[in-house]
């Protein structure tokens, strides 16, 4: 039990699959040897360890990719069908069969393919080929007995979709095998068959109708013909379908009749030993048999009954008076065509109609819109046009100014460019002033606002001040009470509040308020603005004057130089 541990606890870490796969084989060796010691609870203990699964899909595995030999498939089969058929838990869920149906059948399906793949390739060594037909033998037995544990796993075998894959092969030896499997399957489970869809029934009987009809093979003729007999047996109801379906079926079971009868009636081989002859004699009498029991079968199930009479009966008058009101039923087509017709053609003017108009309001839609954009196009490239016209008319003033200032003496150009960066410079100092100005009068005012909201707080502050102060020296009485009996001390009252009242004013107005008024504020600012302008007009006439009384003095010295160059001359 401690080897059986230990190599389960690898086993869970492990991820390569070759090394599983030997891991189970040695855990299956040691399972044999300690299989009659404590076989109940080895059973439980691999099951709890989920090992049933883990060998489905170690099964699974493509052992010629993984260098393992086939047979170890074999031996995993039969570790599970152990495991299985020994545990306690003798319920199985439909998705535990599903899992060990589908290992199976894909293992089934793998060495099909190798098979082949060894039979087309290598003709001389018959060995390879015999090895992969004993591994699916044994694993078909495995099967049977899986099978015999359950005859639900029947149904769910023959549903699977890899029974089908398998079922439909042209190959004679596997073909074989299957066959005789399906029988077992039909024999242990009819009803299994009888509940598969029709598609899935009609696929598997097309199969045998091929295989009985091109095989030459009597060993295969007969196995087949004994699943066509074991249907029709466990299901009555199959012979309808197959004489449906199949129309030559009765020519070819004559055939085969004829060809069976003439072989066990023919002239017996001397090179042949009796035993060897009595043996051919026994099979072919008995596919004899089973071919008229087959076709007993078949014609039975073309004898009609007396429902089926009944049924004809009632089909037949039910023919007739179809016969008699198909007239009316002309002319009733008739009217509703030419009626249909007549409002489809209606139906398709009004569309026409509606589809026209459609389109008319459709298209005025766009001329307008393309004429609103070519406006605002002509609209954008005529402000180009004129912005365009604007710089080139601009870089002509400029160059204009360039050749008439280049023209004049250089002390004339100094003093005017002088000038001229001075009344920019005098503009932008300007233009900054009254941002200043504007920024400085919009931080004045929300410190107003705010200097206003402290005020009126600190003023109920101090409001409330003066009247715990004069609480707290028991001159003032809160509450005045209007009976007659107490005028005296209302009248001391009255004068306590107007002594208050006193000492309130007093209090405010040694402690005045250091801020100005908005309306004084205002005023302040006015009279600023008017000191600016008039600022700003006492500069512009004084810059005009030094200007004109510079130019004039420029003027008379040039004067004077060109007139002392003249003399010289």
């Amino acid at each position: 039990m401690n080897k059986i541990e230990e190599i389960t606890k690898t086993l869970q870490t492990e991820i390569d699959d070759s090394k599983i796969i030997s891991q189970l084989t040695e855990l299956y060796q040691v399972y044999l040897q300690e299989k009659n010691e404590n076989h109940g609870f080895i059973n439980n203990y691999l099951i709890n360890l989920n090992l049933p699964l883990i060998l489905c899909k170690s099964i699974k595995q493509n052992f010629s990719q993984i260098n393992q030999n086939w047979f170890i498939a074999y031996q995993l089969s039969c570790f599970l069908l152990d495991i299985i058929l020994s545990s306690n838990n003798t319920n199985l869920n439909d998705f535990q069969m599903n899992i060990i149906i589908d290992s199976h059948l894909i293992l089934l399906k793998r060495l099909q393919k190798n098979y082949l793949l060894k039979k087309e390739s290598i003709i001389n060594l018959e060995t390879t080929k015999d090895e992969y037909l004993n591994v699916i033998r044994l694993i078909l037995n495995n099967f049977k007995k899986i099978i015999q544990y359950s005859t639900k796993i029947v149904y769910l075998l023959l549903k699977s979709p890899w029974f089908l894959q398998l079922f439909i092969t042209d190959n004679k030896e596997f073909s074989l095998l299957l066959i005789e499997f399906f029988i077992v399957c039909i024999n242990l489970s009819p009803e299994s068959f009888d509940r598969l869809k029709h598609s899935l029934k009609i696929d598997i009987l097309d199969e045998l109708i091929y295989h009985l009809s091109i095989m030459n093979n009597s060993e295969m003729i007969q196995k087949i013909i004994k699943s066509l007999v074991v249907l029709l047996i466990k299901i009555p109801g199959l012979s309808k379908t197959i004489v449906k379906r199949y129309r030559g079926i009765q020519l070819l079971l004559m055939k085969w009749l004829n060809q069976f009868t003439n072989k066990s009636n023919g002239v017996v081989s001397t090179k042949v030993s009796m035993e060897t002859t009595q043996t051919i004699l026994d099979k072919n009498e008995a596919c004899r048999l089973l071919l008229t029991q087959l076709i007993d079968l078949i014609n039975e199930s073309q004898i009609p009954t007396a429902k089926e009479k009944k049924s004809e009966m009632i089909v037949n008058r039910k023919k007739t008076l179809e016969n008699k009101n198909i007239d009316v039923r002309q002319a009733a087509i008739i009217i509703q065509s030419n009626w249909r017709g007549y409002s489809d053609r209606k139906k398709i003017k009004r569309m026409n109609e509606s589809i026209g108009l459609l389109q008319r309001h459709f298209r005025e839609h766009q001329l307008k819109k393309l004429e609103n954009e070519q406006q605002v196009q002509l609209e954008k490239d005529f402000q180009i046009m004129i912005t365009m016209n604007r710089h080139k008319r601009y870089r002509e003033k400029l160059e204009t100014e360039i050749k008439l200032w280049s023209s004049l003496p250089g002390c004339l150009v100094e003093n005017e460019w002088n000038k001229e960066r001075e009344l920019a410079a005098i503009f932008i100092q300007r233009h900054y002033r009254g941002y200043c100005a504007r920024k400085y009068l919009k931080n004045q005012r929300d410190y107003l606002k705010r200097d206003k909201a402290a005020r009126t707080i600190q003023l109920n502050f101090r409001k409330y001040l003066s009247r715990l102060e004069c609480a707290s020296s028991g001159k003032t009485v809160f509450k005045i009470d209007p009976t007659e009996n107490n005028l005296i001390n209302n009248k001391k009252l009255e004068i306590t509040i107007k002594e208050v009242l006193r000492e309130h004013r007093k209090w405010c107005e040694t402690h005045q308020q250091s801020m100005r008024l908005i309306n004084q504020l205002e005023d302040v600012h006015k009279e600023t603005q008017i000191k600016i302008g008039q600022y700003r007009r006492d500069y512009q006439v004084n810059s005009i004057k030094y200007f004109y009384s510079h130019e004039a003095k420029a003027i008379y010295l040039n004067r004077q130089e060109y007139l002392q160059v003249m003399v010289r001359y």
